[in-house]
């Protein structure tokens, strides 16, 4: 029996187990041991993140004893591809206390970032997000966010592609219990009351470092979903019709046995950052999917096994005991001039128009003897019904690809939902009606791009309400 395999990325990313082989993650250059780097967020090409070389003044409950207080930073990335040595992001918008968690407005003109709301050294000096003016001249108009409270921490800022939400993280009365995320909504020039996001996302522990995605799905960390991998995982969820989906939990190699958490995704859900301790050490990583890319898919063709046989040589049979009976190689045989069939799959057949005695059947003589070759046609041939419902589970096969070229080490779906998987034979459930695209590469599963040969194809598919 053929493993079923029902895994995704991000990437292309949504993951369905917990190791994600194709994924590959790697410890950022600039990162040290001595300090914790942390909050990746991407700009312009270049990484803001936060670190804390600032000398011990206070802690709060977001602040751990023993470890200096926050600044932000940016690396620039650099032609070759590494990165330069990172430099204080702003003057402007740091002091002696905690700055962090970063997120920039689509259109590059603000700024909101997590610092304590007051400059004082007492323990209790809770957290606030802040925002300010981005512009060529630098960081202009700083000013407290309206919810911001002295009796609560408000921080982890994530403002989405439309900027007309802004999720974010809150201890606030009325929460599950620790740090719970919430979302406004932005009307005109104010922003209104938050809403908590509901017990599907918020658990009695902390839910922290919410990214919302241009795609929609929400990225937090979590060390209250039972069976996770570590203490922290990422995991991500959607809102299907105003309602928040059970969280997915991102897998290994992304999470780890320890902390892991503050991920940002590029907008084709391929490439990102996050935070992890799994080197004892709060760094910075990089993730990347390894999975070849497929252009130029074709629409599939369906496989001719269907013919009518017919010999325009063969002449009139002058006896009535004697008739013309054809063999189809695959134990068929059917009487008279013509035959019509449909063979179960490809093969090399040998076809026999003979002439049989019609009461005993036995063969009189061999009139004309064929080969016949059927060959599937060369294409990642995919298997699964035209119209399928929402929500139903949908078994999507590769078995019947074709290829002559090399052989098929490596199945990559796309279902055009975001979601994609690994292997022969997949399941898939999609969480809207709609027309989607779903698109089959198979591969050589060679490493080296130049070694790598592949093909594609794609089916539509129809999903009801």
């Amino acid at each position: 029996m053929k493993k079923i395999a029902n895994i995704g990325f991000l990437l292309i990313i949504c993951f369905y187990t917990n190791s994600q082989s194709w994924i590959k993650v790697e410890n950022l250059s600039f990162n040290t041991r001595e300090y914790s780097e942390i909050n990746p967020f991407l700009y312009e090409g270049d990484l803001i993140f936060c670190k804390n070389p600032k000398n011990k003044v206070f802690f709060t409950d977001l602040t751990p004893q023993g470890q200096p207080l926050f600044d932000i930073y940016v690396a620039k990335k650099l032609e070759n591809g590494s990165w330069a040595e990172p430099q204080l992001f702003n003057e402007e918008i740091t002091s002696r206390y905690n700055e962090a968690a970063v997120t920039i407005s689509a259109d590059g003109k603000e700024i909101y970032f997590t610092k304590n709301i007051s400059n004082s050294s007492h323990e209790d000096n809770l957290f606030g997000i802040f925002f300010a003016s981005l512009n060529r001249n630098g960081i202009t108009n700083i000013r407290p966010f309206k919810f911001n409270s002295e009796e609560y921490n408000v921080c982890y800022p994530s403002i989405s592609k439309d900027g007309k939400e802004l999720f974010f993280c809150s201890d606030m009365p009325g929460g599950s219990g620790g740090l719970d995320i919430y979302v406004c909504t932005r009307t005109r020039s104010t922003w209104e009351e938050p809403v908590n996001l509901g017990p599907v996302i918020n658990t009695k522990r902390n839910e922290v470092y919410p990214f919302i995605h241009p795609s929609g799905r929400l990225f937090f960390s979590t060390d209250g979903i039972d069976g996770g991998i570590g203490r922290k995982d990422i995991y991500f969820s959607e809102n299907i019709n105003g309602e928040w989906q059970k969280p997915v939990n991102l897998g290994e190699p992304i999470n780890s046995k320890r902390d892991d958490y503050s991920i940002i995704i590029d907008d084709e859900l391929k490439t990102g950052y996050y935070t992890s301790d799994r080197e004892r050490s709060l760094d910075i990583y990089y993730f990347e999917s390894t999975l070849p890319e497929f252009d130029d898919c074709k629409e599939i063709e369906e496989n001719r096994y269907c013919f009518t046989f017919f010999d325009e040589g063969a002449g009139t049979l002058d006896t009535a005991t004697l008739r013309y009976q054809w063999d189809l190689g695959d134990g068929t045989k059917i009487v008279g001039l013509e035959a019509e069939h449909c063979f179960d799959g490809p093969g090399n057949y040998e076809i026999k128009l003979n002439v049989i005695d019609a009461l005993t059947g036995e063969t009189y003589f061999n009139e004309a003897t064929y080969p016949f070759l059927i060959e599937d046609i060369e294409q990642a041939y995919i298997t699964c019904p035209d119209t399928v419902l929402v929500n139903a589970e949908v078994n999507f096969s590769g078995e019947k690809s074709f290829v002559k070229e090399f052989e098929i080490n490596q199945y990559v779906w796309d279902f055009g939902d975001l979601y994609q998987a690994v292997g022969e034979n997949v399941i898939h459930a999609f969480k809207t009606p709609g027309q989607y695209v779903v698109k089959l590469g198979v591969t050589n599963g060679k490493d080296a791009p130049e070694e790598i040969q592949k093909i594609c194809s794609y089916k539509k598919i129809t999903v009801l309400p």
